[in-house]
This record gives C-alpha cells, sequence and structure tokens, in this order.
C-alpha cells in the first residue's frame, strides 16, 4: 500500500494547463479519479467569482430592503438625463458627498437609487421628517427603550459607510434639530464618510431656508457648507 503514488500530473478543465494534484485513495481505488480539479490559478478565480457573486446578491437584498419602494424600478431608463452624471461619482476619487437639487418631483431620489445601487457600498437610507424623528425620540423620548432603539439607529445614521438623507431639506429646523444635523455632518465629513442628499433647495436658498426656521443664520450657513462644500453638487436647472 505504501508504494501507490501520492499525486499525480493532470489537466486543468478550465485552461487546460498541466499541474499536479494530490490522490485521495479509498480503499484500493482512486477516489473520484473520473473528476477534473482545477488549477490553482482558475480555482482562485472560481472562488473570487463565487464571492463576488455572494456579495452582489446580499447587497441587491439590502438595497431592496432599505430603499423605498417607489424607487425600486431605478435603472438608467428611469434616470432623467440631468442627473446622468451622478452616476459616475465615486466617492473613493475625493469627492465625500454628492447633493441633487432642485425641482420637485424631478427624478432626484430616484437617480440616488441607482446610485446606491451600483456602488455596492453598505448603506443606510433616510429623509429629513425620518431622521428629525430619530434624534428628537433618542434624546427626549419618554419610553426608556424606545428611547435607547432611537439612539442605536441615530447612531448607525451617524456611522453608516454610506448615508442618504432624502429632502434634507424638510422638516422642522428647530435649533436643536440643526444642532444635530450639524454634528452629524461635520463627523461623517471628518470621519471621511461619504454622504448623498437631496434637497429642492440649493446653495444659498437652502441655508436661508434652514437659517429662517432655526433663528440661527450662522448654524444654517455651517450645515450648507458642510453639505455642498466639496461635494459634486447636481441641479435639475
Amino acid at each position: 500500500m505504501s508504494d501507490r503514488p501520492t499525486h499525480k500530473t493532470v489537466s486543468c478543465p478550465e485552461c487546460a494547463a498541466p499541474f499536479d494534484r494530490a490522490i485521495v485513495w479509498f480503499g484500493d481505488r482512486e477516489f473520484m479519479a473520473d473528476r477534473g480539479c482545477l488549477c490553482d490559478r482558475c480555482e482562485s478565480s472560481r472562488q473570487q467569482a463565487v464571492a463576488a457573486a455572494d456579495a452582489e446578491s446580499r447587497h441587491l437584498a439590502l438595497w431592496a430592503r432599505r430603499v423605498p419602494e417607489d424607487y425600486h424600478r431605478a435603472s438608467v431608463a428611469e434616470v432623467a438625463s440631468w442627473a446622468i452624471p451622478a452616476l459616475n461619482w465615486a466617492p473613493s476619487e475625493g469627492r465625500r458627498r454628492l447633493g441633487l437639487h432642485g425641482t420637485p418631483g424631478s427624478g432626484k431620489s430616484m437617480a440616488v437609487a441607482l446610485v446606491v445601487k451600483t456602488l455596492k457600498i453598505p448603506f443606510r437610507w433616510t429623509n429629513g421628517f425620518a431622521a428629525r424623528s430619530i434624534y428628537n425620540l433618542a434624546v427626549s423620548g419618554e419610553d426608556p427603550e424606545k428611547r435607547r432603539a432611537a439612539a442605536m439607529k441615530w447612531e448607525r445614521l451617524t456611522n453608516c459607510d454610506l448615508l442618504v438623507l432624502d429632502d434634507v431639506d424638510k422638516g422642522n429646523f428647530t435649533e436643536a434639530w440643526a444642532g444635530a444635523l450639524f454634528d452629524l455632518l461635520e463627523f461623517r465629513n471628518g470621519a471621511r464618510l461619504p454622504t448623498i442628499w437631496t434637497a429642492n433647495l440649493g446653495p444659498g436658498p437652502l441655508a436661508k431656508k434652514i437659517g429662517d426656521k432655526c433663528k440661527d443664520q450662522e448654524q444654517a450657513d455651517a450645515i450648507e457648507r458642510r453639505l455642498c462644500g466639496g461635494a459634486l453638487l447636481i441641479s435639475t436647472n
């Protein structure tokens, strides 16, 4: 039994390159002798392809859960021509913020949904109303359990790999909410975490609206700078 060969030369069924592979004996027969196996290079490529397909599947499932259903049909065909440049945005290339602003109903959120789908980065999606509600509950909710749950949600929004702030200019900009939004943006910018936002108003009018509501124009201007400074800004107009 000891004189049995332990290796043999075979051809890779994928690239036809010869390579040595181990022989596994089962009794007096070679186990799975008629089944080819891949060379190291082709096996590595196969494993990478399987991993990529698995990651793609997980991302699409996450995308379907977190993107509002109205935007599940997002595709290049559904994106308005003015928003096409957004599809080329890559946060790894330096501009870690993407802002789409302009006419209501023009397709800003649809374009963002496709951007997020294409990037394949783990993300959180919220809007001005929901983010403010989460923050308020986290800091002043009466039910301790709900307050803790909201605080965890707020922390996830603050620290997620990619944050989508849809309709960031919506909601009642109280002094407290303006301060919380500033802190969130300041942290994300400092941590180099990418953020995508949409708004009906662009630079200038956006800060004025926030300032009129929170009665602190300096704070409003600071929020606008954190949203727009160094960002790729795309307008529907």
